[in-house]
């Protein structure tokens, strides 16, 4: 059994090979990949774990996987905003430094110094 950080549990009893590797059936090998995979997509453990319920049953939660990426692309969204706002305060930096017209004085130094970021 293997327990990841944030308490996603494989049930996944290895079996030590003949070169002392451990192997793993199928269903253990599909079950890594799809956290694999939905990690790569940015879901995190968490997210993963509840993606693994909606997908045990008999027939798969659709509406609730719709759901969790839903949520997902409004965090990406707001993380987006997020970057292009600490791209405009870098690029308003990098102009400052630029036009600075005082030897010995950086603007961007100043602020970050002062704690007075706009």
């Amino acid at each position: 059994m293997i327990t990841a950080p944030s308490g996603v549990v494989c049930a996944l009893d290895p079996v030590s090979g003949s070169r002392g590797y451990r192997e793993f059936d199928e269903a253990a090998v599909s079950r890594m990949r799809f956290i694999k995979r939905a990690q790569s997509v940015g879901f995190t453990l968490a997210e993963v774990e509840t993606l693994l319920h909606l997908s045990a049953g008999q027939q798969t939660d659709c509406h609730g996987a719709r759901e969790l990426a839903s949520e997902k692309i409004t965090e990406l969204d707001q993380r987006i905003r997020d970057l292009r706002s600490l791209r405009r305060l870098l690029d308003r930096f990098v102009e400052q430094c630029d036009e600075a017209a005082e030897p010995g004085h950086c603007p961007m130094l100043a602020e970050l110094s002062e704690g007075r970021l706009v």
